[in-house]
């Protein structure tokens, strides 16, 4: 476990993270019970020494390197949450921020909860929800200042599934690898379609890496039939024709 931690460290380390003992023991937490829960259930496929770097450093880096992607008074919505990423990691970053976790996979609901009640985040929640319903429903509608989203969908689908959720004037966050060029290209008739506006692109893993941010601002109110219903963003994403 010290050897574990130890890792965990310098990976949190690398990526921006200030001494700060109490973000570092909850990161710990976290570890130690992803690891552990991740035997039982299907949580990631990321071998559990390789975490460090590609789960926990990875959700962290883009916003401690451009802290203005996230106000210190937004409400962040994790869409697509899974194991809790990058969610978990930015409500332990930032412990005093409204953070909320949409999955709807009801056993990793469970997990994610257990996570928030063992790490002690007071300001974080689960949300139980397809994000074509979630979208669709008044109470979250349009309703989170940030929404962020790791490993989930191509850029076209994502957006169906994140700026209906996203306030006017807040700002949609995809954590992306190397085809986020080709990506970009593809969603440039999503992001109109959605309410968005540019999409830029922020690198955050240093030299050699091609991981990236891509930032799409919403800029208007998304058109009433968006999302459409439950599996159709993902069978037919908005494209050009």
């Amino acid at each position: 476990m010290s050897e574990r931690n130890d890792i965990l460290s310098r990976a949190l380390s690398r990526a921006g993270l200030a001494d700060d003992p109490v973000a570092l023991e909850r990161f710990r937490a976290y570890y130690a019970l992803l690891t552990e829960r991740n035997r039982l259930m299907d949580l990631s496929n990321v071998p559990d020494v390789e975490m460090p770097n590609r789960h926990y450093a990875d959700s962290i880096a883009p916003v401690l390197r451009y802290p203005e992607l996230i106000g210190p008074d937004d409400s962040i919505l994790d869409v697509g949450s899974g194991a809790g990423l990058p969610g978990i990691p930015l409500a332990i970053l930032r412990p005093d921020q409204e953070v909320t976790l949409l999955e709807a996979n009801g056993r990793r609901c469970d997990f994610l909860r257990e996570v928030i009640g063992r790490l002690g985040l007071s300001k974080a929640s689960v949300l139980e929800s397809r994000a074509e319903t979630a979208g669709q429903d008044v109470r979250h509608r349009e309703r989170y200042m940030v929404t962020v989203s790791r490993a989930v969908a191509g850029l076209p689908e994502l957006l169906e599934y994140m700026l209906p959720l996203t306030a006017v004037g807040g700002r949609a966050l995809c954590w992306k690898g190397r085809r986020a060029e080709e990506e970009l290209a593809a969603a440039s008739a999503a992001v109109r379609a959605l309410g968005g506006g540019a999409l830029t692109t922020l690198p955050y893993g240093g030299e050699g890496s091609e991981s990236v941010v891509v930032r799409a601002e919403k800029r208007a109110a998304t058109p009433a039939n968006y999302p459409r219903r439950v599996g159709i963003p993902h069978k037919r994403p908005i494209m050009e024709k």
